[in-house]
């Protein structure tokens, strides 16, 4: 019984190591256990339990308690007091003498709720372990049902744990992890936007940046091919391996130099952790991207970016990177190291220039910003544009399709006191409403009533609420919370603003409203959410679509649905993007691979862009047998 019982807590306990997330459990669980016991007890037993009367929750209370002593005696002691102090409560609808209103609909509402939260919170907290899953979608049901089941017994004990409690049992679960997961048999794996999967022969999960190199080592000495993925975020299959995949989601240090100016964070340290490292010391990073649950390798690799003509992406904010090479050494990529000119390529890597074991990135004093948010009609957005950028530190516009107007919103550093100190309870519930009312809505007109979507896309974009705010920057930056519960679709291009009139940029804009109107002239409804406008500054990073100077603009579109007919209206709205300029390309992290010729139209626009960077990989000396190198990365860029 014990071995049965340590199999199944230690799946939950690999999947819940977030602390945050532990705590919610603690509690979800803790209600969806009297739920479930109030339910059964509405069904009446032969024998009567001391305290609990002769119900069948009672024997289920009792039963479920000697079972769990087989593994631990404090915790079901615990369970079995929190159930029979609430059986004893004088309102407590506990027994079969109370109807179906609070007998039984008001526990599975009290246990769907509980459930929920739950679920939620492992989207919050971006904790899903899909390596876990086998082959067997039937076990995996049964093993998930029975931590539903039995969920307090399961939580509180990892609560305990957290707190010192039997600490050779825990080791005992750690060794038992490491064996599980470090190196385990692959099974299908699918990215959070649902855009590619992949099956790996191998899944890997290191503890440590030991067990890291390690991995590394023996697939060079097997030779085989390894990809990492962070939170898996990425839309485009840049971490996607058929032979060995890595998940970096364990390695979270972060480490802030004495002199305040950089902190070293390994590969799988979340952009929250981050931010809550940085702003213990007063500190933040320059930029960032609205997500907080990526990770910090994955950002960096893929030349992600936030909003502001002085701003470039993280890839510039990369000091040095800490890899491991494709004979398991650690290496560190600097301009010190390997040259100005190969670290211009290494920061923007896709992975290719060793496996990052953790980055140096360059941080700055916290500060606050004015942010203001404005409804403006589109044609005073777009006249005014140059002026806007020019005026505020960072513009970002959106443009919900079948309106007239824009959202526009500014910030610039201030030292006006705080209006806002941070985003509280209010916010994220507001956020999680809107997220979960809007994503859900749009979708399911988008697949049942497509006619339906202008006047729903108008519903959502008058719901938004507009401010004037003075806030930490950071704040400011992460604006939105629950973007992870809506898979979105993401298509994206960078190119350079031509002229201080925004020229080209006006063209393209005009051109993509004329697009939706032309597609809805025809009964088709594919775009179904925003189109958001960011501009950033000159990049350092060789390949991305804002390398060297002058203003770049990121045009993107995000959809709630991919519909029947979203191939052809995205390859028509990518290719409008692409005439922006000679050099505009894709974002790598977004949706372009099912663009028609899209592989010869970026080798051929890189051009001697592409060249140099095969130069750098070639002399940094870190993979000469492309040990790194997957199917995208090949056919993009020719490595």
């Amino acid at each position: 019984m014990r071995s049965h019982l340590f199999q199944l807590l230690l799946r939950q306990y690999i999947e819940h190591r977030h602390p945050a997330n532990v705590r919610v459990h603690v509690w979800t669980n803790a209600f969806l256990w009297l739920g479930l016991c109030t339910l059964l007890s509405q069904m009446p037993a032969p024998v009567e339990i001391p305290l609990l009367g002769a119900n069948i929750g009672a024997w289920w209370i009792i039963g479920s308690v000697a079972y769990w002593l087989t593994i631990d005696v404090v915790t079901p002691l615990l369970v079995l007091a929190w159930s029979v102090a609430f059986a004893s409560l004088p309102m407590f609808p506990w027994g079969p003498q109370h109807g179906w209103i609070t007998g039984v609909a008001a526990p599975l509402v009290i246990m769907t709720v509980s459930g929920l939260v739950a679920l939620f919170s492992h989207i919050y907290y971006h904790e899903h372990a899909e390596y876990l899953k086998t082959e067997n979608p039937l076990a995996d049901a049964l093993k998930t049902t029975h931590a539903v089941l039995w969920g307090p017994f399961y939580h509180w004990l990892f609560a305990l744990l957290g707190r010192k409690y039997r600490r050779s049992f825990r080791a005992e679960l750690d060794t038992a992890e490491r064996q599980h997961i470090v190196r385990k048999d692959g099974v299908r794996w699918t990215n959070w936007g649902r855009t590619f999967h992949c099956v790996p022969r191998t899944m890997c999960v290191p503890l440590r940046l030991e067990d890291l190199c390690a991995v590394v080592r023996q697939a060079s000495q097997e030779g085989r091919k390894l990809r990492m993925v962070a939170g898996g975020f990425t839309w485009s299959s840049m971490a996607a391996s058929d032979d060995i995949l890595v998940f970096c989601e364990r390695l979270t240090s972060i480490d802030i130099a004495s002199d305040r100016k950089t902190v070293w964070a390994e590969c799988g340290a979340t952009n929250r952790q981050l931010n809550r490292a940085l702003a213990a010391k007063g500190l933040q990073l320059p930029w960032n991207v609205v997500l907080e649950t990526v990770g910090v390798a994955g950002i960096v690799s893929m030349g992600t970016h936030g909003s502001g003509k002085d701003s470039g992406t993280l890839s510039d904010l990369v000091e040095a990177l800490d890899v491991i090479d494709a004979s398991g050494n650690r290496r560190v990529l600097s301009e010190a190291t390997i040259g100005a000119e190969a670290m211009e390529a290494a920061r923007l890597g896709f992975g290719v220039f060793g496996v990052i074991a953790r980055v140096q990135l360059r941080v700055e004093p916290a500060c606050r910003v004015l942010q203001i948010d404005q409804k403006m009609r589109v044609s005073e957005t777009i006249a005014d544009l140059p002026n806007l950028v020019r005026k505020h530190d960072s513009v970002e516009i959106f443009w919900f399709p079948y309106t007239k107007w824009a959202w526009v919103r500014t910030f610039d550093r201030t030292e006006r006191p705080l209006t806002l100190r941070s985003h509280g309870l209010g916010f994220l519930a507001r956020n999680f409403v809107e997220m979960a009312v809007s994503g859900g809505s749009l979708w399911a007109v988008s697949k049942w009533y497509p006619a339906g979507l202008p006047r729903m896309v108008r519903l959502f974009a008058g719901t938004l609420s507009f401010h004037e705010r003075v806030l930490p920057m950071t704040e400011a930056i992460h604006y939105r919370r629950w973007v992870e519960l809506v898979r979105t679709g993401c298509i994206e291009v960078g190119f350079k603003i031509d002229d201080d009139d925004f020229s080209n940029f006006r063209r393209i804009f005009h051109g993509t409203r004329q697009l939706v109107d032309d597609w809805t002239k025809r009964g088709r409804y594919p775009f179904d959410l925003t189109i958001n406008i960011r501009f950033v500054g000159p990049s350092r990073a060789l390949l991305s679509p804002a390398y060297g100077p002058g203003l770049t603009c990121y045009i993107e579109a995000l959809f709630v649905r991919r519909g029947p007919h979203w191939k052809a209206f995205t390859n028509e709205l990518i290719n409008l993007w692409l005439s922006a300029e000679p050099a505009a390309l894709p974002h790598w992290a977004k949706e372009f691979e099912h663009v028609v010729g899209i592989d010869a139209l970026a080798k051929e626009r890189l051009g001697a862009r592409l060249t140099r960077f095969r130069a750098a990989l070639k002399s940094a000396g870190v993979d000469p047998s492309g040990m790194f190198v997957n199917d995208l990365v090949r056919r993009v860029f020719g490595v």
